[in-house]
């Protein structure tokens, strides 16, 4: 009963034998199975540059990254990707671009795109007025590194504000980008995945790092099954997979460490969404 529990609340992190999930070399085999499939990869960008040309029964992953932290793990995330010749999004905040710039500036070289990841309305309190201010200066600075055209919203579960809650007083576009990331697919169409909480998609602990779609997409508990489903040719035909660089490592002590960290914080969001 105790570990059924266990399963329900953490996932699948903890294999008892064998490769362990959110690990690099779970990673690795993941894009493995991407590249032996039919599977067309892209970064947001490049999608919305080929869109009008792609074919509607396509199959088609956007695979896009969130840099909360540790930059350089998503830098060993953009290497194992460029060894397959695909390219994602990477998005961050501009304190990380800033404090790792020499990084971010790696990432971009091995041809991946560079989005902003932005949290201003919770970083300004909710002052919508400050919150836009403080939007523009940042996007200005990750623009030393990169011609941003995309953006996506930091979740904060833990702050009272929204930041999507910004574009009901501005627009974004009149920044000169083209797609918010949660705003602007049409998710009736994309099935969403995220390992939000070291987790694939789960309610219980994720606050705000999800679509509004009404549409029941297949739902997977690990990684392992994510790459069963690409292989039994059951997963979705069209995905956008968000994968947070912090949570996958090739140390088992870090592996453990955040495994445990993790899981207090998957408790404390648990109850949060009770409240």
């Amino acid at each position: 009963m105790g570990w059924v529990y266990f399963r329900k609340m953490f996932g699948s992190n903890v294999k008892l034998s064998g490769l362990k999930d959110f690990s690099l070399v779970c990673y690795k085999q993941f894009l493995q199975t991407l590249k032996a499939s039919d599977y067309t990869v892209l970064s947001l960008v490049e999608f919305i540059e080929r869109e009008r040309n792609i074919d509607k029964n396509e199959r088609l992953i956007i695979l896009r990254h969130d840099i909360d932290r540790n930059p350089k793990r998503a830098l060993s995330i953009a290497e194992i990707e460029r060894e397959f010749d695909f390219r994602s999004s990477y998005y961050i905040n501009s304190r990380n671009g800033l404090n790792h710039s020499k990084t971010i500036k790696e990432i971009i070289s091995l041809g991946h795109e560079l989005g902003y990841h932005y949290s201003d309305l919770t970083d300004s309190k909710g002052n919508v007025e400050k919150a836009y201010i403080s939007f523009k200066k940042n996007l200005t600075i990750l623009r030393q590194f990169y011609d941003i055209k995309t953006i996506s919203m930091d979740g904060k579960p833990l702050s009272p504000y929204h930041n999507l809650d910004l574009w009901k007083s501005y627009n974004y576009r009149d920044n000169a980008i083209l797609t918010e990331f949660y705003q602007d697919l049409d998710y009736s169409l994309f099935a969403y995945y995220t390992d939000t909480g070291r987790r694939w998609n789960n309610d219980s602990i994720n606050i705000r790092d999800k679509t509004n779609t009404k549409k029941n997409w297949p739902t997977y508990n690990s990684s392992f099954e994510i790459i069963k489903a690409i292989k039994n040719n059951s997963f979705p035909t069209r995905v956008v997979i968000n994968i947070h660089p912090e949570h996958w490592t090739k140390n088992v002590l870090s592996w453990y460490l955040k495994l445990i960290w993790q899981m207090f914080k998957n408790i404390f969001k648990y109850f949060l969404r009770k409240l």
